[in-house]
């Protein structure tokens, strides 16, 4: 899987529209390693990274895929079930698929100033409180950092991660690469 860290450092993911899903959970996938969560997130030392899927059952296929038998900082990443948005608070990446962008505004404030990544795949998921929005500009998928979002919850972004993204800071683009 290290292959997909280089890959996505070098080159942001193209995407057709039948690979969409496919490359979100890639970028859900190397987000591990670009994030710093604080310490208060974990009980120990070797507690998993916890992802949870809310939709998408293509990407939360792909993604468990991905994350099977695979470690960062020497923390196990794991896909948790998710059966209601309530019992979010868990975990430390939260997806969120367009098909919610109705009630992502409603989420995303129960997990203001908590350490959950929250991503999500709507245009405006960024604009509505929501950390990172992985988002379509012409045939690739980039994302689109709220660095207030991010700063408000604890959690660090690597300045690698940062270089690839469009940041947001107050509603307004302050840099797109």
């Amino acid at each position: 899987m290290r292959l997909c860290l280089v890959l996505f450092l070098i080159n942001p993911v193209h995407a057709d529209s039948s690979s969409i899903p496919e490359v979100r959970a890639l970028y859900l996938y190397n987000f591990s390693m670009f994030i710093h969560w604080p310490d208060k997130a974990f009980p120990t030392r070797n507690s998993p990274i916890r992802y949870c899927v809310l939709g998408g059952r293509v990407l939360r296929r792909t993604l468990a895929r991905l994350l099977e038998n695979e470690t960062v900082k020497g923390r196990p990443l794991v896909l948790e079930p998710l059966e209601t948005p309530i019992d979010a608070s868990h975990c430390h990446l939260l997806y969120m698929d367009d098909t919610l962008a109705d009630n992502e505004g409603q989420l995303i404030t129960a997990l203001e100033n908590q350490p959950v990544l929250t991503v999500g795949a709507s245009r405006n998921f960024p604009h509505n409180g929501g950390m990172i929005g992985l988002v379509r500009k012409g045939r690739r998928i980039r994302p689109l950092v709220n660095m207030k979002a991010v700063e408000r919850s604890g959690i660090r972004i690597s300045s690698k991660l940062l270089q690839l993204s469009t940041l947001l800071k107050d509603d307004e683009v302050v840099k797109s690469p």
